[in-house]
């Protein structure tokens, strides 16, 4: 799943229509497809202060090999969970400029479109997409099981990175004298959809609440197997003590408070069908096995629409006791038509009591 950005949501650009010397300007920065001039960033000097957006550089001592955005809202509640989501410009092997110019720009606009109203804290990471020597990329802002298997020090386990970033990001809030909860809620969309429902099951006792869209249908299932087919990763949790070294914590996965988005016309699908499966020993994909798509449109259907009543069933058994999984009707592969009710949910949900 590609992320389609929607320029038309920006509400802070002062110049929305870039002038030729602009694309240009941004062209040697290597930057792919700029809306226009990003944000005004600042550098932390040790204080955050409101109506700013922070990068903070890389730091691997403390857990991160990247850098993120820190946003801060108009005023601060106390009992609001930071909102983290994940970036996703789906610029697969694009220079690290790339990725930053589009997590800034993500960064301010979730700013505009939740955290001011939320009055909270936002976090962008800055992962890259890199491009694999087979010609695939390494789709982490997915958090495929590539993703996960990864060795390398920088691209390893970015999920413990984005806890360490989270961490981070609380103790400047805090030493800037604002109170935060520990626990964060996540929004994310399409592959940022898919980072966010993974996440959120792989450690569960850190997050609040959890709201995706543009899933494909196919949210990852909190089951070892169906109908007697083991559910690997990301399709299920059968490996799960293999890849992540300890239990599903499946109890606090059920009390998460969580709502999926599904649009009715959105045919936009990481699962690979018809002609993309007729040979399996040139299939591809950045995100499921030949084995794991089979079985998918198998048993849940082509259609990412069709599998949502399947999934419904499956969460709400499993006993996740605040699930629901809506179909938008005439909606593609876009959010505007739910973010009020992204917004509300997160507002209900993102409180700690």
């Amino acid at each position: 799943m590609n992320y389609h950005f929607q320029p038309h949501k920006i509400k802070s650009l002062t110049s929305i229509f870039i002038v030729a010397l602009e694309v240009t300007c941004f062209a040697q920065d290597h930057i792919d497809h700029p809306i226009g001039p990003p944000p005004k960033i600042e550098a932390f000097q040790g204080v955050i202060e409101l109506q700013k957006i922070y990068h903070i550089p890389a730091d691997p001592e403390n857990g991160f090999y990247w850098s993120y955005y820190l946003g801060s809202p108009k005023t601060v509640n106390k009992n609001m969970s930071l909102y983290v989501e994940p970036n996703n410009d789906g610029k697969t092997g694009a220079p690290f400029e790339t990725h930053k110019y589009w997590a800034s720009i993500k960064c301010e606009q979730a700013l505009f479109d939740y955290a001011y109203e939320l009055e909270t804290f936002v976090i962008v990471p800055v992962f890259p997409r890199p491009t694999l020597d087979n010609g695939n990329n390494l789709y982490t802002h997915a958090l495929t099981r590539a993703v996960v298997e990864e060795t390398s020090n920088e691209l390893k386990r970015i999920d413990l990175q984005l806890l360490a970033m989270v961490d981070d990001a609380k103790k400047k809030i805090r030493d800037s004298k604002y109170q935060v909860p520990e626990k964060f809620m996540l929004w994310g969309f399409s592959a940022a959809g898919d980072f966010v429902t993974r996440m959120s099951l792989i450690h569960p006792e850190h997050i609040k609440c959890v709201v995706a869209g543009g899933l494909g249908g196919l949210p990852i299932l909190p089951m070892k197997e169906l109908e007697g087919t083991a559910l690997d990763y990301p399709v299920g949790i059968a490996d799960f003590n293999d890849l992540f070294g300890r239990d599903f914590n499946a109890s606090s996965f059920k009390s998460i408070p969580m709502k999926f988005f599904q649009g009715g016309d959105d045919e936009n699908d990481s699962v690979a069908e018809g002609k993309q499966l007729e040979e399996k020993s040139s299939f591809l994909s950045d995100s499921y096995s030949y084995d794991q798509c089979i079985f998918v449109n198998g048993y849940f259907g082509e259609k990412p629409v069709d599998r949502v009543p399947l999934v419904l069933d499956i969460y709400r058994n499993f006993g996740v006791s605040n699930f629901s999984y809506v179909i938008v009707p005439e909606t593609d592969h876009r959010t505007d038509p739910f973010e009020d009710e992204v917004l509300a949910f997160l507002k209900k949900y993102g409180v700690e009591e």
